[in-house]
């Protein structure tokens, strides 16, 4: 029987067998609580160090040690609105899409900080920090056997910082220093900056930054019906509602890579259902982030599932909070939006919509797993955060009146039918009765959600992202996106472009400690109800999956496999 034919019984017999398991009963949704100095002047840039040589990504030590073969069953929390990943801000279309790509760069899953060739075998950095060339990996093959070539990855790279009408490319302002690209030879790239980038490496190595056949997206326009790379694992189907499935890569350019024959991930929407076939072995690995498992269960894993399976627990690179639509009155006052800021309870969010997995924080992640947020004795003095929380909710009722709205308002707020999503926001309404707002929920599925949030067709947006390491560039571009959206605000589009030319790590964290300043005076939107902290549940036969930092890495599986 063929690989793929095997895969596609596999998912067939799990699917039926999951079914069984959506009988399980959900957990219900506990109640809504009671209303409770200048930037130093910036130094000579300093040379960008030498590129390192790619760190080992080692099998997990066993007596046996790793082993080829076996499917992973994978849970899967939402549906993919569309299978483009340079057009996405979606966990969903990452788990869809990304086993299938590689990028010039990438974060190492090992050491998340570090940053290795990927596509690029090795690269050089210029004295002056303005030229990089990268001498790509020989003979490397997408999936449909053409070769990948320096044309394939300039034409991507343009596609990205510079997208053609139609095309959205949401962090296109990370690689806004670009001036050119240069393709000397078939196998060699060369790309010049306009001036010292601290977050370019970064930006290159984002995982949403993966290498396209030039011809596919050309003939198609994009790439959201087509999965088609050069990664460890090849596109074989995608069944709404039910799964996505994988196939081992063959021809894959690191050899005796991957370990696995596939992998499926089987679209789950409900938590309760997921855990229930997670404890039977349905699922061999949750999903991370929303989709992983609650601290309560983790206690059940560690209890009644010793030796059997464990939870993986880790800080997440992400945020959970809510953008304000700037231009709808009455969010166009900024006493309105202070005042949502100040109803918003996060301790209690993170209790009673996420089992209390979660971390108090502003926009950044904060000490001691974030180096650029407010230490933590400056948040709690904040508005917002103060422990009386009395102190906010009369200071909420006096901008509201002084904004012309002592009798209350209304206002709707746009989230998904994801169910920590959708209790946070029911959190969030409680809360803000308090203030005297009705806060109308609107929770509709993924791909409708993410079409309102490109169009900003809401009032307030509750949203949850994440990015691949702790880097301001890539924070901001979330918070403050560069193009599409309604806020403007000229001195932070300023800050945030001086924040990425500083390499002096100090005085680049003073400006972003102006930037988060002004971010909280402004507020373009809630900052973050929850600083994400996620476990998820992994059976003691996947061996080497590194307990992922956030959301974002540590999906492509290429070093993980299967003890039989």
């Amino acid at each position: 029987m063929s690989p793929s034919r095997s895969l596609a019984v596999f998912s067939c017999l799990m699917a039926l067998s999951l079914v069984v398991a959506s009988c399980a009963q959900p957990a219900r949704p506990p109640a809504s609580p009671k209303p409770a100095a200048p930037v130093p002047e910036a130094k000579a840039p300093a040379v960008p160090p030498a590129a390192p040589a790619p760190s080992p990504k080692p099998a997990a030590a066993t007596e046996s040690g790793p082993r080829s073969g076996g499917i992973l069953p994978v849970s899967a929390y939402a549906e993919p609105p569309h299978l483009d990943l340079h057009q996405s801000q979606i966990v969903a279309t990452r788990q869809a899409a990304i086993p299938a790509y590689d990028t010039l760069l990438e974060y190492n899953p090992l050491k998340p900080d570090e940053i290795i060739p990927d596509l690029a075998e090795r690269y050089e950095v210029s004295k002056d920090g303005l030229e990089y060339t990268f001498y790509l990996n020989k003979g490397v093959k997408f999936h449909d056997g053409s070769l990948l070539t320096a044309e394939d990855v300039k034409f991507n790279l343009d596609r990205l910082r510079n997208p053609p009408r139609g095309v959205l490319s949401p962090r296109a302002a990370l690689l806004a220093s670009i001036d050119r690209i240069e393709t000397p030879d078939a196998s060699t790239v060369k790309i010049v900056t306009k001036y010292p980038d601290a977050s370019f490496l970064g930006g290159l190595a984002l995982s949403h930054h993966t290498i396209y056949p030039r011809k596919a997206v050309e003939e198609k326009g994009d790439m959201k019906r087509t999965v088609l790379g050069t990664g460890p694992f090849k596109f074989v189907s995608y069944s709404p509602g039910v799964s996505v499935v994988f196939e081992k890569n063959k021809d894959y350019f690191r050899k005796g890579r991957p370990y696995l024959d596939g992998l499926v991930f089987y679209i789950i929407k409900d938590p309760g259902t997921w855990f229930a076939a997670f404890r039977t072995g349905r699922i061999l690995l949750t999903s991370t982030g929303s989709g992983g498992i609650s601290p309560a269960q983790g206690e059940i894993v560690e209890r009644e599932m010793k030796g059997k399976a464990r939870p993986l627990r880790s800080v997440g690179l992400s945020n959970a909070l809510v953008q304000i639509n700037v231009s709808r009155r009455p969010l166009d006052d900024v006493r309105v939006r202070r005042a949502l800021n100040l109803l918003a309870d996060r301790p209690a969010i993170i209790k009673l919509a996420w089992g209390g997995d979660g971390i108090v924080a502003v926009f950044f992640v904060p000490e001691p797993h974030g180096k650029w947020e407010f230490p933590n004795a400056e948040l709690q003095k904040m508005p917002g955060y103060r422990t009386d929380k009395a102190v906010d909710i009369e200071e909420a009722k006096k901008l509201l009146a002084e904004a012309g709205h002592a009798s209350g308002l209304s206002v709707s707020i746009v989230g998904r039918t994801l169910l920590t999503n959708s209790r946070a926001a029911e959190v969030l309404k409680e809360q803000y009765k308090a203030g005297g707002i009705d806060l109308k929920l609107d929770m509709v599925d993924t791909p409708v959600w993410s079409d309102r949030k490109a169009k900003e067709n809401y009032d307030l947006l509750f949203d949850n992202w994440g990015v691949d390491a702790d880097d301001p560039s890539a924070w901001l571009e979330n918070i403050i996106p560069s193009s599409g959206v309604s806020f403007k605000d000229a001195q932070l589009d300023q800050w945030k472009k001086e924040q990425a030319r500083i390499l002096d790590f100090e005085q680049r964290k003073a400006l972003v400690r102006r930037i988060e300043t002004r971010l909280m005076e402004t507020l373009p939107a809630v900052p973050s109800l929850r600083g994400g902290q996620f476990t998820m549940g992994m059976w003691e036969t996947v061996k080497n999956f590194p307990v992922p930092i956030g959301s974002w890495n540590s999906h492509k599986y290429t070093e993980v496999w299967l003890a039989r």
